[in-house]
């Protein structure tokens, strides 16, 4: 999946996109309408590069543009205050300017600074200084900031640094190659959701698309993948329709697909209200709420500390 910016965890997730590190989806306001001009300015140019580079898991993960730039703002409010609002228009423009085939979020200029060094505890990339990321960890409040991996170097455990893409064949760093540029089969990957078509870098094959002659280059990052010769699509079900692994999958924003009953049977269910009960297998919490002692609540869930 397509890389949407965050400010509270500024790494390349192949899924995830990842949204907000060590605090689930609680934010806080902006001090300043100007910061909160930047921030929004950013949350929207994200939010419609996803959308368009990948509609078929930004429709899943969020129904439409409004709901994300909703979730984003707020998750991203706290975050965009250690970040100066040149620093947000400079990722913003990039993002503008990127494109599906070379993908502004990914560079430099939306790779965000603090002053913990290597070796540090973190929570968040940007806590971490200029060279250095914060890997994602479990069962704890903390990481440590490492060192990105450069050009050339393995990248199975660590992510590379802005500007390079893990080579998947290789597992090592590498500079992507960008829309239109010449390309293999079986060499640097393009840039973005971009594929190798003809010795190019171009546009993936979206749903529907003959893939017989190239099997590999459906819009795979968005989940559409060749099928008896044709690029094939998910089904997308809406709340109250069959879902799971027979059916289709979920869309909207935190809308889940639930078991009915001890059959395998399952449906989309819409999200639950603030104050309402919940449990670990059922429904998920409207946003911005989450699921704390048993109650939606909007307080959110304690992230805990880093020391």
């Amino acid at each position: 999946m397509r890389f949407i910016l965050s400010l509270s965890a500024v790494v390349l997730g192949a899924a995830s996109v990842v949204l907000a590190a060590c605090g689930g989806k609680t934010g806080t306001s902006s001090s300043s309408s100007s910061a909160s001009a930047a921030l929004t300015a950013l949350v929207t140019a994200s939010c419609n590069d996803f959308a368009q580079c990948e509609p078929i898991t930004f429709q899943r993960l969020y129904g439409d543009v409004d709901a994300c730039i909703r979730v984003k703002s707020q998750t991203e409010a706290g975050a965009s205050s250690a970040v100066s609002n040149a620093a947000l228009a400079a990722c913003t423009q990039a993002i503008e300017s990127g494109g599906c085939g070379a993908p502004g979020s990914q560079s430099e200029a939306c790779s965000f600074h603090g002053t913990v060094p290597i070796g540090g505890a973190c929570s968040e990339t940007q806590l971490c200084v200029a060279g250095a990321t914060c890997p994602p960890f479990n069962n704890t409040s903390c990481g440590t900031c490492v060192a990105y991996a450069t050009a050339g170097r393995p990248c199975a455990n660590v992510a590379c640094a802005p500007g390079l893409v893990c080579n998947e064949a290789t597992n090592m760093c590498v500079t992507p190659i960008v829309a239109g540029g010449a390309c293999g089969p079986i060499d640097t990957p393009c840039a973005g959701t971009y594929v190798c078509l003809g010795g190019t870098c171009s546009p993936p094959l979206e749903n529907g698309a003959s893939c017989v002659q190239n099997p590999s280059a459906c819009n795979e990052s968005d989940d559409v993948y060749c099928t008896g010769g044709t690029c094939v699509a998910p089904s997308l079900a809406q709340v109250g329709q069959p879902c799971g692994t027979m059916g289709a999958s979920c869309f909207g924003l935190d809308v889940l697909c639930v078991p009915t009953d001890g059959t395998g049977a399952s449906v989309c269910v819409a999200p639950l209200a603030a104050g309402s009960p919940c449990g670990d297998n059922g429904p998920m919490c409207e946003f911005p709420a989450n699921c704390v002692n048993g109650v939606c609540s909007e307080q959110g869930e304690d992230a805990g500390t880093c020391p």
